[in-house]
């Protein structure tokens, strides 16, 4: 089977279709990335500032990269 490329350009209904592809991509993973991340890097210190002992916020953040 050929496949032949096209050097057209999109045209604008195509050119719509790539951007709107490209900002649900790019959001999807931002989403991702902060919900990823957030329990690494902030856990620790949320816990410290809502008033909760320093050994529960060493210790919540051991044991959420120990089950990953």
């Amino acid at each position: 089977m050929i496949v032949h490329i096209s050097s057209e350009p999109l045209g604008a209904f195509g050119l719509v279709y790539e951007i709107k592809a490209r900002l649900i991509s790019s959001s999807r993973l931002t989403i991702y990335g902060a919900g990823f991340y957030y329990p690494l890097f902030y856990l620790q210190l949320d816990s410290a500032m809502h008033g909760l002992s320093k050994t529960f916020s060493f210790y919540s953040v051991e044991f959420i990269i120990g089950i990953s």
